[in-house]
């Protein structure tokens, strides 16, 4: 009878198990539905500041990547391509030591999904600027949020307000999966 019981409590422990790490995995939406992997996925802000130096630059940034699970509950992104433009230097600055990556653990995915901030940790960045030279490859950790309402009814994005080191560039603004820069949104919960 023990014997038995102690089987039943494993089980129970080990189905619970299973099932707290299904609820914290992250799947993957766009288009409403749960797709496998989101490639060529625009994030696009205007008025992003970029500073060096005492130099204050306000310009438009996008950034191409794919997010695709990491078979743990996780998601890995990566940063394929970039591009800096606008008035001014913007067009000047050149971002380069693609791709950048990035990783979510399973326990970090938003819960719940709307309106939750996530820190994600980019990596390998590398910042060119004419006349005032090259920051990183350093890291720069942004703030993920799927939005107000899931799933893909509002924009995702990532918020900005960090420092990249070496070289001492600073990035401050928000790209959101905003139309028409980004053809569908991405949400992961």
């Amino acid at each position: 009878m023990i014997s038995s019981l102690k089987k039943i409590v494993v089980a129970t422990a080990a189905a619970s198990s299973l099932l707290a790490t299904a609820a914290n995995a992250a799947d993957i939406y766009q288009g409403g539905v749960v797709v496998p992997s989101a490639s060529g996925v625009t994030f696009y802000g205007s008025n992003v500041q970029l500073s060096k130096s005492g130099i204050n630059l306000n310009c438009n940034l996008s950034l191409d990547g794919d997010i695709a699970p990491d078979g743990s509950g996780g998601a890995n992104i990566q940063v394929t391509g970039g591009n800096v433009t606008g008035g001014g230097l913007c067009g000047t600055v050149n971002l380069t030591n693609f791709p950048w990556t990035a990783h979510v653990d399973a326990a970090d995915a938003p819960v719940p999904p709307e309106n939750t901030l996530v820190p994600v940790t980019f990596n390998g960045i590398t910042v060119q600027v004419p006349l005032l030279g090259t920051c990183g490859p350093g890291p720069v950790t942004a703030m993920y949020n799927n939005g107000a309402s899931v799933p893909n009814t509002d924009a995702s994005s990532f918020d900005f307000a960090a420092t990249l080191n070496p070289g001492g560039c600073s990035i401050t603004g928000k790209l959101s999966t905003q139309m028409p820069y980004s053809t569908e949104d991405v949400d992961v919960y």
